[in-house]
Formats: C-alpha cells, sequence, structure tokens
C-alpha cells in the first residue's frame, strides 16, 4: 500500500497510522537524502534505534490496540499482558527491521555499479518507532551532491532504484520463509 502517489505531504504520523491500520508486513520508507558537504554520496538504510525503548512503545501500544493474536488469547484484556506482547513483538520487529535493511543494501551492492552503499544505521525517525511491524527508511543518494542528483532525475535510474529495492525486499522474503522451514 502506497500512503502517497503524488508529490502532496503526508503527515509522519499519518503515514504510520496508514501501515498499522492496513496490517502491512513492512514499513517501507524512501526518501533522497542532503546534507551541506556537497561531496556525501551514497545509499543508506535506516532502522529504530536501541536506544529506543521497546517497552515504552508497547505500553504505548498496548493503550491502543490489541496485538493480532487468536481469538480468546487475550479474554481479561489486561494491559499489562498486551505491553508484555508489543514488547516481545517490538524487540522481534527490530531485529527484522536490520535484517531487511541488511538484505536491501545487499542488492543495491551486488545490482547497481558504482554504487556506494553506506550501510544500515539506527535512527530515531518517527516513521520508524511508530510502525508495529519492522520498519526502514531508505535513503536512495544525496540530492545535494551533484553527480547523484542527476540519477535521480532520471527516470530510468529511479526505476532501477526501485526495482533493486524491490529484489533486496524479496530476498529478505525468502530468507525469512527458509528460516521457519517454509
Amino acid at each position: 500500500m502506497m500512503t502517497r502517489s503524488t508529490d502532496k505531504f503526508i503527515s509522519l504520523s499519518r503515514r504510520v497510522e496508514i501501515a498499522n491500520n492496513s496490517h502491512a508486513d513492512l514499513f517501507i520508507s524512501i526518501h533522497a537524502n542532503a546534507n551541506r558537504v556537497r561531496s556525501l554520496k551514497g545509499f543508506e538504510v535506516y532502522y529504530v534505534s536501541t536506544s529506543v525503548s521497546d517497552l515504552t512503545r508497547a505500553i504505548e501500544a498496548a493503550g491502543e490496540a490489541a496485538p493480532d493474536v487468536e481469538q480468546g488469547a487475550m479474554a481479561n484484556n489486561s494491559t499489562n499482558l498486551k505491553a508484555i506482547l508489543w514488547d516481545m513483538i517490538y524487540t522481534d520487529s527490530r531485529a527484522q527491521s536490520l535484517k531487511l535493511g541488511r538484505s536491501i543494501c545487499g542488492s543495491v551492492a551486488d545490482n547497481l555499479e558504482n554504487s556506494r552503499v553506506i550501510g544500515v544505521k539506527e535512527a530515531r525517525f518517527y516513521v520508524l518507532k511508530g510502525p508495529r511491524m519492522p520498519a526502514v527508511l531508505i535513503e536512495v543518494g544525496f540530492l545535494s551532491n551533484n553527480s547523484e542528483e542527476c540519477l535521480l532525475r532520471n527516470v530510468y535510474f529511479r526505476q532501477k532504484m526501485a526495482e533493486i529495492i524491490a529484489q533486496g525486499i524479496d530476498n529478505f522474503a525468502r530468507d525469512c520463509l527458509l528460516a521457519e522451514g517454509r
């Protein structure tokens, strides 16, 4: 599900709300970076920082929604039980987000000639803290770098980048299924 298909701003909270309400499996936020240092260039992926407390996020989520568990499993609707379950979900989600980020970076490194993959980093971005599923924020390049700006203006390059990101997501999904023995 796309949160938008035009250049219309959607608030960060609304983006997270859309993902959570759609029961998405993954949250992927794609951006073009910029920096005052015009020589900076490269592709990078962010996932929620370990300095962001899973328990704090879990307590907030417990007040808003029950985890997607079997009917009757939460018969007494205990906030403490919901918080414990959300804490487990967020802890696993952070690990899955890191794996997803690595898979996407690997796909770019393997399939995009002359690419500079900076790597996977932690961040406290709002759109990484709120989703109730693995979440990454992708920076496809630096608009402040003249050579990357030219690439990002090219429709062929953007299409290729989208396909390479999709391949990284597919690789992640396949690896998850293999890990589950499917």
